[in-house]
């Protein structure tokens, strides 16, 4: 029989080298997508709180209940101590005017903001740092930044900015105001260094971890315990109750040099839905887990009436009488409301899944 030779017998070299080289370039592809995932996942074991953890933590980012306001506090340093040194602070970020303030003997430095005036439907204030750490004195979390309403003199203000914030100044209908009365009201916050940010990769890694369910799985392998979700429990109940609806992506944790134990630090709390008595879309996100003393001081304080007693703590702030009261209604004027909504949804993880699990 003689041999029909095949029409593409001589391509069989050339066809075996492209299928190596596709091989190749997928095993290289695939090792490249492993070191992500895994690069990815060691960044991600800092930011995780609590890990390994057989009780509470004892780190704490404020003094906590009255102490905030104690005569030795950071909280009246920030009120009474000289300012040294204004600095131009736009390069940290963000579209906000900022400074850097240096006070006193130069230990305690803070980020000011300018209160400008509060438009209808502003989601954005300064000022709602300072509701945001009153609120947590209260709740005793100990998790935010101490911040304090404090004016500036315009003309040292003025002459420190760049620019960028100048530009960003113009139009704004305090100016008039500032230049004639010699002063600027603000808020300054702490500017707090052991804070970390959580870059976008951990979020976008941790976001691609819940979307897909194995969120908890995979933390729990890295080193999660029952107090990471009792943390993020504290978190969700902090952010619930102010309608903070920044958080989701602007995440801070710092880590205590004494146990290398990780925590949450509530930072960036301009964003508020103060006007909404609706229940948001926060409380999809809300989980069943939380620390027992939350909760019961939570009722406690709604029972005594939460929204007078933030009020009556704000009182001690010059820019509350100056630029938030008047014709406006109050700005924690719904933290009732929005704290009973939070107490229904941990009665209902209770009916769901018990009390000594939610608890």
């Amino acid at each position: 029989c003689q041999e029909v030779p095949h029409k593409d017998k001589g391509k069989q070299p050339e066809d075996a080298t492209a299928r190596d080289l596709l091989k190749l370039w997928g095993l290289s592809i695939g090792l490249v997508a492993v070191t992500f995932v895994l690069y990815s996942l060691l960044l991600i074991i800092p930011s995780i709180p609590s890990r390994w953890a057989t009780g509470p933590g004892s780190f704490a980012v404020n003094e906590g209940g009255r102490m905030c306001f104690a005569p030795n506090s950071t909280w009246l340093a920030l009120r009474s101590q000289p300012v040294v040194s204004i600095e131009d602070a736009v390069s940290l970020g963000g579209m906000s005017v900022k400074s850097r303030l240096t006070f006193g003997d130069g230990q305690l430095q803070s980020i000011w903001k300018p209160q400008l005036k509060i438009r209808p439907g502003r989601r954005s204030s300064p000022f709602n740092a300072v509701i945001a750490f009153h609120l947590d004195c209260l709740m005793g979390f100990q998790r935010t930044v101490p911040a304090a309403s404090l004016a500036l003199d315009w003309q040292a203000f003025h002459a420190s900015v760049s620019e960028v914030a100048q530009a960003r100044l113009v139009g704004s209908t305090s100016l008039k105001r500032w230049e004639k009365s010699g002063h600027i009201f603000g808020v300054a916050q702490q500017f707090y260094r052991p804070a970390v940010h959580m870059n976008f990769l951990v979020f976008g890694t941790t976001q691609t971890l819940q979307f897909l369910g194995i969120e908890e799985t995979v933390e729990r392998w890295l080193g999660a315990s029952d107090f990471t979700a009792r943390e993020r429990g504290q978190r969700d109940m902090f952010d619930f109750l102010l309608g903070n609806w920044d958080r989701s992506h602007n995440r801070f944790y710092a880590v205590d040099p004494a146990t290398g134990r990780s925590s949450y630090v509530f930072l960036d709390n301009d964003n508020f839905l103060l006007s909404t008595t609706a229940k948001t879309a926060l409380s999809d996100g809300l989980q069943c887990r939380f620390f027992r003393e939350d909760v019961q001081r939570l009722a406690e304080l709604t029972s005594r009436g939460l929204s007078r007693l933030v009020e009556q703590s704000l009182e001690q702030e010059d820019l509350f009488p100056a630029g938030l009261s008047g014709k406006r209604k109050s700005p924690v004027k719904f933290l009732d409301l929005r704290a009973s909504y939070f107490l229904d949804h941990v009665a209902r993880c209770i009916d769901d899944f018990g009390e000594h699990a939610v608890l």
